[in-house]
């Protein structure tokens, strides 16, 4: 109970960031924030993006990715529809 409160209080920090590894249960405040937007977990080293949240993403701008993102949306929601709840 006590791991699940804390986690809940430090997503709740702006400058939070979990580790974006599956595995790793690491995390840590990153006051650079968007200007400089690699977060490097201190547990496993994995990196991320503090501004997209997602791995890091070294060949794209993170405006590259919002837009893949937007368009697998958009093709999503083209080819699928959502659950009615069976």
């Amino acid at each position: 109970y006590s791991d699940n409160l804390l986690q809940r209080h430090l997503r709740s920090i702006p400058e939070y960031r979990p580790c974006q590894k599956p595995s790793c249960s690491g995390g840590q405040l990153h006051s650079s924030k968007d200007k400089q937007p690699i977060v490097t977990c201190l547990l496993c080293s994995a990196k991320s993006c503090f501004t997209c949240r997602i791995p890091w993403h070294a060949s794209r701008t993170c405006a590259e990715v919002k837009s893949e993102h937007g368009a697998n949306q958009e093709l999503l929601g083209k080819l699928a529809k959502a659950c009615p709840g069976c």
